[in-house]
């Protein structure tokens, strides 16, 4: 790498980790976006699987994901500080088939306040974690109980910056989760490549897609964290 090269190269760090009930997918989820599989037959998560993926923007940048894929017994266990320590996103799960699953989020949004108090003056210089609510299972909409305005309507009134669907099965939108996530959060641009990787790869007919794909809710969320690149 050249001297011009090595002053235009910029890397950042993500620290992004998973919660939600178990059964909901969130490993699921992971192992689609890391290698590009998926097993029906996933054990469930116990404690936390720690994973890495280096991703590359236009303009000499590089992100490097750590992700975390925590169990649905993190919320009991009382190591869910430990995970949460220095986490710049927070992506809660839930099975849209499910209405217990996304009941139960209310709970992982009560215990992830302990942690991160609203502040009450706004003079905090903390930055909380960037936060998104995402269904899983968006090929099974046939089973589908969890409409994209209960969805939407949880996510505003706790000020979360992004919530959608997405497969871990068919691969729609898992990609470019992953992808709007870090550049919303970075500050970078998307390009078309980014979002037609996830339609071509998902290959699902038009009538079993989700009428409501990665979208953000309207107003400003309360909450966001920027990684600074260095």
């Amino acid at each position: 790498m050249d001297s011009d090269s090595e002053r235009n190269y910029q890397e950042a760090v993500l620290k992004i980790v998973f919660l939600g009930e178990p059964g909901v997918g969130k490993t699921s989820i992971i192992h689609r976006y890391l290698n590009d599989q998926f097993s029906g037959d996933s054990i469930q998560t116990s404690g936390v699987e720690f994973h890495r993926k280096r991703i590359s923007f236009p303009g000499n940048t590089d992100v490097s994901l750590h992700i975390w894929d925590t169990g649905g017994a993190a919320l009991i266990s009382g190591m869910l500080s430990s995970y949460l320590h220095e986490a710049h996103v927070l992506v809660f799960v839930y099975d849209i088939t499910n209405t217990n699953s996304f009941v139960k989020l209310t709970d992982w949004f009560e215990m992830i306040q302990k942690y991160y108090p609203p502040t009450v003056d706004g003079s905090s210089k903390r930055k909380d974690p960037f936060m998104a609510v995402i269904g899983n299972k968006s090929d099974l909409q046939h089973l589908r109980t969890i409409k994209p305005e209960r969805a939407m309507k949880f996510a505003q009134e706790r000020g979360v910056a992004e919530t959608g669907v997405i497969s871990a099965q068919s691969n729609d939108g898992v990609h470019v989760l992953f992808r709007k996530i870090t550049a919303t959060v970075l500050g970078l641009r998307l390009g078309r490549a980014d979002f037609e990787q996830d339609i071509v790869a998902a290959q699902l007919p038009q009538n079993s897609r989700d009428p409501n794909p990665i979208i953000r809710p309207t107003g400003n969320p309360s909450r966001s964290s920027i990684c600074a690149i260095s």
